[in-house]
C-alpha cells in the first residue's frame, strides 16, 4: 500500500533502493559494510543532494552528476564525524556503486542520483536537519548572524533562485506536514 502523503512516499523509496541489492553473506563486500551505518551514509546522501540540487543546471530534467573523487572526498567528510560511516569509504562507494538504488553509476567515474525527484527530496531533507551545514549561496545572507536557520535558508533559496528550489519547498513543506508534532515548524514556514 503507497502513502498518500508526497514525503512519506519519498521516505519509503528512499528506504527501499538502501536495501535493493544487500550483499549476500557470501560475497566479500557484505564483511567490510557489516558495521556500515546506514544513517550516517544517509545523512552524507542528504548532504550531496542539496550540493548537486546547488549545481543542477536543467531544472526539471535529469539530476546533476557527480564525479567519483567528488563523491569520495564528501564519504570522507562524513566519515571524519563521529564514529563514521563505519565501513572503508571504498566500500561505501563500491556499495553506493552497485548495491544501492539511490545512487547510479553510468560510467566509472560519475553518479547521479536515480531520479531528479529524489535528488530534490534529500535536497529538502539536508534542508531541515542540517541546516546550518549546506552551503548557501555567496550572494545571499542570513538574517541574523547566527548564520542560517530553518526556514530563513528554504527562503532564502527560492527567493534567489525559484525555478531550482521550487520542488525541494514543495517536499519541505510535505516532510513537515507528514510529521507530527511539528505544529510550530509548520508555521514558520508558512
Amino acid at each position: 500500500r503507497l502513502p498518500t502523503m508526497r514525503a512519506k512516499l519519498y521516505e519509503e523509496t528512499v528506504e527501499l533502493l538502501d536495501r535493493w541489492n544487500i550483499p549476500l553473506p557470501t560475497d566479500q563486500l557484505h564483511e567490510k559494510l557489516a558495521n556500515m551505518d546506514l544513517e550516517r551514509m544517509r545523512a552524507a546522501l542528504k548532504m550531496i543532494a542539496f550540493d548537486l540540487q546547488s549545481q543542477q543546471k536543467h531544472y526539471h530534467r535529469y539530476p546533476t552528476t557527480i564525479h567519483r573523487g567528488e563523491l569520495l572526498h564528501k564519504l570522507m567528510k562524513q566519515q571524519a564525524h563521529g564514529d563514521g560511516l563505519g565501513a572503508p569509504i571504498e566500500a561505501v562507494l563500491n556499495y553506493l556503486a552497485t548495491r544501492n538504488g539511490i545512487l547510479v553509476s553510468d560510467t566509472l567515474d560519475q553518479f547521479r542520483f536515480a531520479h531528479l525527484s529524489i535528488q530534490e527530496y534529500l535536497a529538502a531533507c539536508s534542508l531541515i536537519e542540517f541546516y546550518d551545514e549546506c552551503k548557501m549561496p555567496a550572494d545571499t545572507l542570513p538574517p541574523s548572524t547566527d548564520g542560517w536557520t530553518f526556514p530563513d535558508n528554504i527562503v532564502a533559496l527560492l527567493h534567489h533562485d525559484h525555478s531550482r528550489w521550487h520542488n525541494v519547498a514543495l517536499f519541505v513543506g510535505s516532510i513537515l506536514a507528514s510529521n507530527t508534532g511539528q505544529d510550530m515548524m509548520r508555521w514558520h514556514l508558512i
